[in-house]
């Protein structure tokens, strides 16, 4: 078996694969509408992938977190238990799926009558991105637990190339919801080749064990972890779709989304490193390695860090004429770019320390004590300042939600440290 600096090694390079087709179409994508149909009609866009993102996650109800930990813990230690977990979860993110495509159409139908054109438009590419991108994340967290991350990046590659010729078609024709049905379909395929691929993992290992047999271990995890994850998300978008509701909110949710993006784009590696990290931490975890977790640990905080503040920085130095390569009205954004890789530096921290509280279980401690804060904090600065700065409060409030979430991890890591040593 490799050591764990091999695995961890594949698992980062896998990660940073499919995150580059991810981010990097996602990026060129919203290049090509900025530059060809302005600001305007990319804002469009980006409210419709931010509510898709925030339908998807959703959707999971803390489904793909939960696979990820269980399978990672027990694939080396009882491989059918593993097997038994993936099966079942899959089975309940299949039902999850079916019922909410059947609620759609009644859900469109009572809101069709008090929606503007614009904004039922907006749901009409949410929605079915919402469900691709649903399956692709939930087979992607089955295949994480596994440590495929090779296949996850597979996946991410054929979306990456249907999205980015979807923008050119927007880009040549002016027809940008056409374009939209083509992305559609780029992220249904994306989608079945993960679920495909993440079921011949499962298949791999017969599994004897009833779900009744591990079922408590695995909700008790499920519930807060569906909490958890709900928060961040809904949040989010409540404090995007504030500020797209804000004075010039379609150019400024533009300006927003571009930076926001760039500011992914050095996050990236860190987040690359979480990935590959949480998978193999919760394995040490299972094996009762405790000195292996937490070097690694402390590896994965000291490279992640570095790398964020390197990149973060020149970013910073040249934020205008990187953000101008849109067009010259989102050089002005430059600021929020700014304000967004100071909150990111924050991430990497907040989310380091997090990762002993996932390895721990301890879900109901990062519900109450760190999704909640964090959340609340981000809608509360976001109201308070948005009227005032637009974007760049937007941005601000991502600051202070970062701050709080990193002193409460931090405060969390140091209790389980204490407690297990």
């Amino acid at each position: 078996m490799a050591s764990v600096e091999q695995r961890w090694r594949r698992g980062v390079v896998g990660s940073i694969l499919a995150m580059a087709a991810n981010q990097g179409s996602t990026l060129i994508v919203t290049w090509i509408l900025g530059r060809a149909l302005g600001a305007t009609l990319t804002g469009h866009f980006v409210a419709a992938l931010a509510t898709a993102q925030a339908l998807a996650t959703f959707l999971l109800f803390g489904g793909g977190i939960t696979a990820t930990k269980w399978i990672a813990e027990w694939r080396l230690s009882r491989p059918d238990w593993a097997t038994t977990c993936a099966d079942q979860l899959t089975r309940r993110n299949g039902r999850i799926l079916a019922i909410s495509a059947l609620l759609t159409p009644l859900v469109l139908g009572l809101l069709f009558p008090v929606l503007d054109r614009t904004t039922w438009l907006v749901l009409m590419l949410a929605l079915p991105l919402g469900f691709a991108l649903h399956t692709w994340l939930f087979s992607s967290a089955v295949l994480a637990g596994y440590e495929r991350f090779d296949r996850i990046a597979h996946s991410a590659g054929l979306a990456a190339v249907s999205w980015i010729v979807a923008a050119c078609f927007a880009a040549a024709t002016d027809h940008l919801w056409v374009a939209s049905t083509l992305l559609v379909l780029g992220s249904g395929l994306q989608a079945l080749a993960a679920l495909v691929w993440a079921q011949k993992e499962v298949r791999k290992t017969p599994s004897e064990t009833s779900w009744e047999a591990i079922r408590p271990q695995v909700h008790s995890f499920l519930m807060p972890a569906f909490l958890t994850s709900f928060l961040a998300p809904v949040a989010i978008w409540l404090a995007q779709g504030w500020t797209y509701r804000g004075a010039e909110g379609e150019s400024q949710l533009a300006l927003f989304g571009v930076a926001f993006l760039l500011r992914q784009i050095v996050m990236a590696l860190p987040q690359n490193i979480f990935s590959a990290s949480l998978s193999i931490l919760n394995q040490l975890r299972g094996a009762g390695d405790r000195l292996g977790f937490y070097r690694l640990l402390r590896s994965s905080l000291s490279r992640s860090l570095l790398i964020v503040l390197a990149f973060g920085g020149i970013l910073a130095a040249f934020a205008a004429p990187v953000m101008s390569l849109w067009g010259p009205e989102f050089a002005q954004g430059a600021p929020i770019l700014q304000v967004l890789l100071v909150a990111a530096v924050l991430e990497v921290l907040a989310q380091s320390l997090y990762q002993v509280v996932h390895a721990q279980a301890r879900m109901w401690h990062s519900l109450t004590l760190v999704s909640l804060p964090w959340s609340l904090t981000l809608l509360g600065l976001a109201i308070a300042w948005i009227p005032r700065w637009g974007a760049l409060g937007t941005a601000w409030a991502y600051v202070g939600a970062w701050f709080v979430s990193f002193i409460m991890s931090g405060w969390l890591a140091r209790r389980f440290a204490l407690e297990s040593s």
